[in-house]
């Protein structure tokens, strides 16, 4: 199972990166930039090539393994825990698209300049790290609406009302979805009644409790297919699901084919 670690919250550093022997998963998102040489990843078992000069956004609630770092001296890391990214009001179909599992990829020059100077920023603490959080606010609101013209969608930020019930539901989400965990037993734990839940949280985060639920699970499960020799059973047991019958169809669902073919090498239609 992917090690899990406590949220880093907003923190920038450089260093030389080093395969993992395991995934990981942490509730905050993560910036990676490869000055130069390329990192081979496993996000939620499905390999993934970063190469140089380009900056990626990806929800590290998903099990993320560097695997292999070819060439790479340096590597500049942000991480942006919950309550800093929805404070900086980010569009809606953004923000959504990250804790659904989308890595978006930006490409500007001056990305090699940020991300190493907010390294040196963060290091020297006090009110240079306000200036790097600034900084870093402004990039994604950048990264945010250049994602957006790409693929036509909205902008909107009216979601933010609801931005505190997005954060608790994605840290439970984050550290119980291999439990037997309803979107009731969710509100439970979140301290709100279920409609109000299922409500607030698609008006955050563009999709309903269930489905992030799901998808969470379904990127825990897609890591140990790939990773594991454990039977389909016990890995969509493990994962959370309530059966193989939800598992299957689940599957179908989000990735386009049955999980042995997946797990066999076949290319999804589209996935997480």
């Amino acid at each position: 199972m992917p090690a899990y670690m406590e949220a880093l919250g907003l923190r920038a550093w450089t260093g030389l990166p080093l395969p993992m022997t395991d995934a990981h998963v942490h509730a905050d998102v993560e910036l990676n930039f490869i000055p130069a040489g390329h990192g081979d990843y496993l996000i939620a078992g499905q390999p993934f090539r970063m190469t140089a000069g380009r900056l990626y956004a990806f929800w590290g609630a998903i099990p993320h393994q560097l695997v292999a770092v070819p060439g790479v001296r340096q590597l500049h890391w942000v991480t942006i825990g919950l309550h800093e990214l929805l404070a900086w009001r980010l569009p809606l179909a953004f923000t959504g698209a990250l804790l659904a599992g989308d890595i978006i990829i930006g490409d500007d020059t001056v990305d090699a300049l940020l991300m190493a100077r907010w390294a040196v920023d963060w290091s020297r603490g006090g009110a240079w790290r306000e200036q790097c959080s600034s900084e870093v606010a402004a990039r994604l609101q950048r990264l945010a609406l250049t994602w957006a013209e790409q693929r036509h969608v909205s902008t909107t930020t009216d979601a933010q009302v609801h931005a505190a019930i997005l954060v608790r539901v994605a840290r439970v989400v984050t550290e119980r979805f291999h439990e037997t965990l309803s979107a009731s037993d969710i509100a439970a734990t979140v301290g709100v009644h279920p409609k109000y839940l299922a409500g607030a949280f698609k008006r955050a985060s563009g999709m309903g409790v269930h489905e992030y639920l799901t998808r969470m699970r379904l990127g825990h499960a897609q890591h140990l297919l790939r990773t594991s020799q454990r039977s389909v059973t016990d890995i969509a047991l493990g994962s959370g699901f309530g059966s193989l019958n939800a598992f299957y169809t689940a599957f179908r669902k989000h990735v386009g084919l049955a999980p042995e073919r997946w797990r066999a090498g076949e290319p999804a239609r589209f996935g997480l």
